[in-house]
C-alpha cells in the first residue's frame, strides 16, 4: 500500500506543469502512434516531429470543441 502512495505522489509532481492542452496532445499522440503502427518501424525524427505537430493541432481542436 505504501508503494502505491509513493508512485501517486511522484505522479502529481510530474503532472504539475502540464496543461490540459498537453494532456490532450499526449492522448492524440498515443492514438497517432498506434494508428500508424509507428512502434514497429522504429524511431525516426521526421515522423515524430510531424506527429507532435499534429497532436497539438488535435489538442487545439479538442479545446475549441469544449467551448
Amino acid at each position: 500500500m505504501t508503494e502505491k502512495y509513493e508512485y501517486a505522489s511522484i505522479r502529481v509532481e510530474m503532472a504539475s506543469d502540464a496543461t490540459i492542452r498537453d494532456y490532450f496532445a499526449k492522448a492524440a499522440m498515443q492514438s497517432l502512434i498506434t494508428h500508424f503502427d509507428y512502434g514497429c518501424i522504429g524511431f525516426d525524427e521526421r515522423y515524430m516531429n510531424e506527429f507532435a505537430k499534429e497532436a497539438y493541432q488535435m489538442a487545439d481542436a479538442m479545446l475549441k470543441a469544449r467551448g
